[in-house]
């Protein structure tokens, strides 16, 4: 299984953090927000030009986020906010880069 990790920049301090990276040869823009109510990250992801893939997806701990999308343009792989505590908890505010990691399965790892 080839993970790769994405470091959420300034996780730890911003409640909104905008990146770039690149994933299976394509890059992609994410956008991670911090609902301080549900005490819970959401990420959105859009192709190289800003145009949504999928966004609002809750961020829970161990569970691929792009399962059921279908729209052709998404990343091939999977996102997954791997915890290392046991049992897993889903991130809060100040977890991101430090007890969550925020990872991605290139689209050759995963089954047919």
């Amino acid at each position: 299984m080839a993970l790769m990790s994405i470091p959420t920049p300034n996780a730890s301090v911003d409640a909104n953090i905008f990146f770039v990276v690149e994933l299976d040869g394509a890059e992609y823009q994410l956008f991670m927000k911090y609902n301080e109510r549900e005490d819970a990250w959401y990420l959105d992801v859009a192709d190289t030009y800003g145009n949504p893939i999928r966004s609002g997806m809750k961020m829970v701990c161990n569970f691929p986020f792009m399962r059921t999308c279908m729209i052709e343009t998404r990343p091939p792989g999977e996102f997954l906010a791997l915890d290392t505590l046991t049992p897993p908890r889903d991130p809060g505010l100040t977890d991101m880069d430090q007890r969550i990691e925020l990872v991605y399965e290139e689209a050759e790892s995963l089954p047919s």
